[in-house]
């Protein structure tokens, strides 16, 4: 059975794999890299989940040894604009995409929209994703 530590690292190498999009694993530096005019550049967070072995057994009872899994991905950056355009290359490397040998990520509908973070200086938008998998 893949492990809920091995779904996180194959996301995080996924990502990794976007040139322009920073990736953090869990945390953001207080200063993370910004442009010339202090708005800060296009990241992604990657937040693991533990999984959730055998989700649904079967009718006749059986046990599975399978694992659901989903994380959580937060897109942000100091431009409405790019923190668009970042959760769609998170999307392109993510949404339905073989992460490992016959694993494949779907995201969840959030219905989250970009959002200002009142809490961060300087200014960020952000978007929270979700992908979820159920896996052998």
């Amino acid at each position: 059975m893949t492990t809920p530590l091995e779904l996180h690292t194959a996301v995080l190498d996924a990502l990794e794999a976007i040139a322009t999009v920073q990736v953090f694993d869990g945390d953001v530096p207080a200063k993370p890299p910004a442009a010339a005019d202090g708005r800060v550049y296009p990241y992604a967070v990657a937040w693991p989940g533990p999984g959730t072995p055998d989700p649904e057994p079967d009718v006749a009872a059986q046990p599975r040894d399978e694992l659901a899994y989903e994380e959580r991905v937060t897109v942000a950056s100091g431009s409405v604009t790019w923190t668009l355009q970042a959760v769609q290359l998170v999307r392109d490397r993510l949404h339905h995409v073989e992460i490992l040998p016959g694993v494949r990520l779907r995201e969840e509908r959030l219905g989250v929209p970009a959002t200002k973070d009142p809490d961060t200086t300087p200014v960020r938008w952000y978007v929270p994703l979700a992908f979820r998998c159920l896996t052998p």
